[in-house]
């Protein structure tokens, strides 16, 4: 049983030549390299992409100029008209309307639709906050509330991107006495 053991045992106990393994590690590193250069060429491209995106509409935004020329309330019922002039050539593509009640209760409307849509430049288009809400009847029995103030956020279109302008938020702060829904 010794001899067949013996004979089992490879005598010639030489490993890959080194020639051989250099060439194995020298291959392994450009193959490596090759997949580390693909994956990072395309995060790169998406990550420009993203900035330049971020950046075009940060400008956009800061040229957006527009104002609330009116509120019109409809006494006792949930909804009101804003009316919305564009003071330069930026086109408005929609607006986010928000309304907050003397209690502190907000309510916003992510698409208010301006008529005419888009709001070109110079133009003047009225939005329509018609969420069913009444800011005059209170179910619980406490005093009513009344909308103290309006805040109007316009959306722009950027490469078919819609994306809200928070730096150019205005806000309608109804005159003492004249607050929406109050008779």
């Amino acid at each position: 049983m010794n001899i067949i053991l013996k004979k089992l045992v490879r005598k010639d106990r030489r490993g890959i030549s080194p020639l051989i393994a250099t060439v194995l590690i020298i291959g392994f590193t450009v193959a490596l390299a090759a997949v580390i250069i693909t994956w990072g060429t395309g995060f790169v491209e998406r990550t420009t992409e993203d900035v330049d995106l971020q950046t075009k509409i940060g400008i956009t935004c800061t040229k957006v100029d527009f104002k609330i020329a009116s509120v019109d309330c409809t006494v006792n019922s949930p909804q009101f008209d804003v009316r919305i002039v564009n003071n330069n050539d930026q086109k408005i593509a929609n607006v986010i309307l928000r309304a907050t009640s003397e209690g502190g209760d907000v309510k916003v409307k992510q698409e208010a639709l301006i008529d005419p849509l888009p709001l070109i430049g110079f133009g003047t288009g009225t939005a329509n906050f018609n969420e069913p809400w009444s800011w005059k009847w209170n179910p619980t029995g406490s005093p009513p509330t009344y909308l103290t103030l309006i805040e109007a956020i316009p959306v722009i279109n950027i490469e078919n991107t819609f994306q809200p302008c928070n730096v150019a938020i205005e806000e309608f702060i109804p005159a003492p006495g004249e607050e929406c829904g109050k008779t």
